[in-house]
């Protein structure tokens, strides 16, 4: 078996585990919950991927929104759909721990890597932490924006924000429940643009706002599944 297989299996195998996780949370479990502090790095960067019919016509190109404050406003998403039930508040990464694990760590959005990252803080009783995964194709991965095959026209492409919320008890020892944060939507992107760097200003705020509603929906739905807070 070579190491790139076994690699990839290694990373199914994983993300079978984390996927069984997936649905509501014995009330028994939250019983003690009063604070709950959300770490999110699922917008931090943005894919465009572009697909072609053979791999050397792949073009997979990645930019950095940070500062879009994607992040923040997915814990005031949390907070608003938690609220009367949990306190919410933003909890600090350690940028150095998150850097460690996304260089080294094969199965970082698979498994528990990505707490390590997360500073304790005595006020929280348990900690929410929201970060990109895949879905079916591997290029669709986090916030992104997908062209699945490519044409001298290409003109629309499927926007996505495809990400993981678990949440840890106090100690960020024990995983008690996951929620897959997914939404999608097909829109026009105009005259083949294969890149992240060929959208212009007004183009890459277009963008903004739809991923903007896409996560709010994405994980208003998965606390929901999780029995975090009641269905809409």
């Amino acid at each position: 078996m070579g190491r790139p297989y076994a690699m990839r299996l290694m990373a199914a195998l994983a993300l079978l585990s984390l996927a069984a996780c997936v649905g509501p949370i014995e009330q028994s479990k939250l019983a003690s919950i009063r604070t709950i502090g959300v770490a999110s790095v699922c917008g931090k960067d943005i894919t465009r991927a572009a697909m072609g019919a053979f791999s050397f016509q792949n073009e997979i190109t990645r930019g950095d929104i940070s500062d879009w404050g994607l992040d923040d406003e997915a814990v005031a998403v949390v907070a608003s759909a938690l609220k009367g039930r949990f306190d919410v508040a933003k909890a600090d990464i350690d940028p150095a721990i998150l850097r460690e694990i996304r260089q080294k760590s094969i199965l970082a959005e698979y498994d528990d890597a990505p707490i390590r990252a997360v500073r304790r803080d005595p006020k929280f009783d348990a900690y929410l932490v929201i970060w990109p995964t895949k879905s079916g194709t591997m290029a669709m991965r986090g916030m992104g924006i997908f062209t699945g095959s490519r044409h001298p026209e290409q003109t629309s492409a499927w926007l996505h924000t495809i990400c993981f919320a678990s949440l840890y008890d106090r100690a960020g020892d024990v995983r008690l429940g996951t929620g897959r944060a997914e939404e999608t939507r097909y829109m026009v992107v105009g005259p083949r643009q294969d890149t992240w760097n060929e959208y212009s200003a007004a183009e890459r705020e277009r963008v903004r706002e739809i991923l903007r509603e896409l996560q709010a929906r994405a994980l208003t739905d998965a606390v929901a599944t999780m029995n975090l807070s009641p269905r809409r």
